[in-house]
């Protein structure tokens, strides 16, 4: 039994041609007026190998290119980022003197100059701990 005719299939029993279902829609076509279906494949087109018809032809698209992006910004010669305080919204705090000698650490709120010496733990009336209240006795 043969195949019945499809309205896209042109029949001219002077000049046979072969025809071809499309892949996508299922429809017979003539085979000459398939496409081959194309598609971005990173920097170029690639052929999907699907034959499709006319209608169902679809342009590659744009969003499977890669994106270019551009070089990175020229960096700022000589940079002077700022304390961490004013990037805080607290502004450092510097004694006249300190200035003067060229010392740059800022104060703590008592006023005495901040450093990153370790303070010896003392007790409330100023004298150190006994040992055994910093360490526990099964440690010792």
């Amino acid at each position: 039994m043969p195949l019945p005719l499809s309205r896209y299939l042109n029949v001219d029993p002077r000049r046979p041609r072969a025809s071809a279902f499309c892949d996508r829609c299922g429809f017979r076509y003539n085979h000459y007026k398939l496409n081959w279906q194309f598609d971005y494949r990173g920097f170029q087109l690639q052929n999907l190998w699907i034959l499709v018809c006319p209608r169902c032809d679809d342009r590659p698209q744009p969003q499977y290119q890669p994106v270019i992006i551009g070089p990175d910004p020229v960096p700022v010669k000589d940079p002077r980022p700022g304390w961490r305080g004013q990037q805080e919204g607290q502004a450092p705090v510097f004694s006249v003197q300190d200035l003067i000698n060229g010392k740059m650490a800022p104060l703590t709120d008592s006023g005495t100059q901040a450093t990153n010496e370790p303070q010896p733990v003392t007790a409330p009336t100023g004298e150190p701990l006994p040992l055994s209240m910093i360490i526990p006795e099964d440690m010792v």
